[in-house]
């Protein structure tokens, strides 16, 4: 197995929050961090105080446009459910669905774009775009997964975005 040693990103929620729980800006969006001793520090905002800040200067790394039928396995879950991947990064993927998985929970992934080279890892759930925050930030609602551990090494992940990088978003 490989496994990176990188950092953990901050986990970012897009979500409404109700309520006077956090300080308001002036538009009126409740903006507050959250300690989560198992997370580190999350930020969660509005939809419209993410919306302030476009995508592309919140991303870390470049993201790669796919259309990708990926298998996540869950903890307890009988067999695998079968989602879309819609952009990779150097890092990970993210994935298109309006339910997604809480933050900082592990799933495998597996997936086979090249027949006979298949893409099997852990990965941590570390962004997560809920619905109402997707449509306002005109983004699509999902979670992003950062790849943690290679089953067979990285060899087949690197050829999967050598493959997408002319799509870049």
């Amino acid at each position: 197995m490989t496994r990176r040693d990188d950092e953990q990103p901050s986990i970012i929620v897009s979500a409404d929050i109700a309520g006077p729980s956090g300080p308001q800006d002036p538009s009126g969006d409740v903006t507050e961090k959250i300690r989560a001793p198992v997370f580190g520090t999350m930020s969660v905002a509005t939809p419209r105080a993410q919306a302030a800040v476009p995508s592309a200067e919140r991303r870390q790394e470049a993201r790669y446009a796919c259309n990708i039928a990926v298998q996540l396995f869950f903890a307890g879950a009988p067999k695998p459910v079968v989602l879309r991947c819609v952009s990779l990064s150097d890092s990970g993927l993210f994935i298109a669905t309006d339910d997604a998985p809480m933050p900082g929970q592990e799933v495998g992934v597996r997936f086979e774009e090249e027949v006979g080279h298949p893409v099997e890892a852990r990965a941590r759930v570390v962004r997560i775009v809920l619905p109402a925050a997707a449509k306002m930030l005109g983004e699509q609602a999902g979670f992003g997964l950062k790849l943690l551990v290679f089953r067979d090494g990285e060899d087949s992940w690197r050829r999967v975005l050598e493959r997408h990088k002319t799509a870049k978003l």
